[in-house]
Parts: structure tokens; C-alpha cells; sequence
């Protein structure tokens, strides 16, 4: 009788051991991994290509409005955007922005065109009164298989 207390003590013991264990295991199994921290990051890049030299003048990069825009395009992607004003190569988001003025108005219109792993999305206008809109435009178009 006294042995099968042991037992049953000594098997209480194990389960719960086990499940700790696979408690503590649990965030670092593959198929548990599926909240935003656990997203894969996104390099991408900001390229100013605005050839007009009264545009670039007129209209200067706003870096960081241009950052906040592309981030809000990715926000619903599997993905943790991660800016690098240098980066380059196929595993890379590239924005290519340009900038057109309207020499009657203050205003500035910038065009975007995303690229990634050899994809490309044609290009895209800022909505009216919304400066940067075209990059989140192709943030969220742009194909990231």
C-alpha cells in the first residue's frame, strides 16, 4: 500500500515537472509563434529620386513623416519594419520617392514606387492634402512572398 502512494507521488512529481517544462518551452515552438514580437523584421530603405532641381529645392524630404507613412503600409503585414538609410540588395524594401511642385502653390506631391525581391509596383500619387500617402499606398501594395 505504502508503494503505491510512492508511486503516485513520484508520477505527480514527473507530470509536473513535464509541464513546467513545456510551459517554459512553449513561446520557443515554431507553430507558438505568431504575435507581432515574434514577426520577421523588414529592412526597408527611403530613396529621394527627384530629378527636378526646383522640386528638390521646393519640396525637401521630410525623412521621418516618410518613415511614419511607409510604416503605417506595413503595419498590417507579418512583418517589423526596421529602416536602414543605406541598405540595398533583393531582401530589401526600397521606397523610391520623387517630388513634384506646383509652381502656383506651396504645396509639395510626392510619387512613390516600391521594390522588393524583384517585384515592383507601379507607381503612386499622394491623395489630395496628404502629404507622404503614396508610400504607405505602396507599402501595402508591394508583394513580400
Amino acid at each position: 500500500m505504502a508503494g503505491d502512494g510512492v508511486r503516485a507521488l513520484g508520477a505527480l512529481i514527473v507530470a509536473a515537472g513535464l509541464g513546467l517544462g513545456a510551459a517554459k518551452a512553449a513561446p520557443y515552438l515554431p507553430w507558438a509563434q505568431t504575435g507581432p514580437e515574434q514577426s520577421a523584421e523588414l529592412v526597408y530603405t527611403i530613396i529621394n529620386m527627384t530629378e527636378d532641381y526646383d522640386a528638390l529645392a521646393r519640396c525637401p524630404l521630410d525623412i521621418d513623416e516618410a518613415r511614419s507613412a511607409a510604416e503605417a503600409g506595413l503595419a498590417r503585414r507579418p512583418v517589423k519594419p526596421v529602416y536602414s538609410p543605406i541598405a540595398d540588395g533583393p531582401g530589401v524594401l526600397v521606397h523610391e520617392v520623387a517630388a513634384i511642385s506646383a509652381p502656383d502653390t506651396a504645396s509639395c506631391q510626392w510619387t512613390s514606387q516600391a521594390r522588393y525581391g524583384g517585384g515592383v509596383t507601379a507607381p503612386v500619387s499622394d491623395r489630395h492634402g496628404r502629404p507622404y500617402s503614396s508610400l504607405a499606398r505602396a507599402s501595402r501594395d508591394i508583394a513580400l512572398d
